[in-house]
């Protein structure tokens, strides 16, 4: 009985009141906490608290900690993948294949970025976080790139040193050195 009074009290409550704006944005809990520090510092320091100031700090500070998740979704999402592509004996992926991962894991990233960002991510309104996440997973995509680039061209001349090892070795043992063509070194060095 005692907690079902409870209930409806609180459906009572929360159901009528409206989210709080500043701005024409819904502040959330960890908003109206930065507010309320920022008009501390304010107040403390002797000046009268500048609403405009402080909200402007909200949305930056909140920005950024989406810039942050986001971006961390992103490097741990590519990561993964390219630790598990760059494992010994595993498939190496085709560019198209990379880049559909990329784009993936960017969705995932823009995903997580308005999550933490709420309405003050807004991914169609262009602002200095949103260039920095774009910027930052462009960077973070080309090294992945260069890695699996690079990592393809150790194991191709390693395998082409296979090649020419096995293609020279049976001459040498047969005692036909002379006789190897010179066009099988120029073919696998290609």
């Amino acid at each position: 009985e005692f907690v079902e009074g409870m209930a409806n009290a609180r459906e009572k409550i929360l159901g009528h009141v409206e989210p709080k704006t500043v701005f024409g944005e819904v502040v959330t809990g960890s908003g109206l906490a930065m507010l309320a520090t920022a008009y501390v510092k304010a107040i403390n320091t002797g000046a009268v608290p500048d609403i405009r100031k402080s909200w402007d700090y909200v949305v930056e500070e909140t920005l950024r900690l989406a810039f942050e998740a986001a971006t961390s979704s992103f490097k741990q999402g590519l990561g993964g993948y390219c630790k598990s592509v760059l494992a010994e004996g595993a498939v190496l992926p085709d560019r198209d294949a990379y880049a559909a991962k990329v784009a993936e894991e960017t969705a995932t990233s823009d995903q997580v970025f308005v999550e933490k960002g709420g309405q003050m991510a807004k991914p169609q309104m262009p602002g200095p976080w949103i260039e920095k996440l774009v910027e930052e997973r462009t960077a973070l995509g080309e090294r992945g790139l260069s890695t699996l680039q690079s990592t393809s061209q150790q194991r191709c001349t390693a395998l082409a040193q296979q090649v020419l090892e096995a293609q020279l070795r049976q001459p040498v043992s047969e005692g036909s050195f002379d006789d190897v063509e010179i066009t099988v070194f120029e073919d696998a060095v290609r």
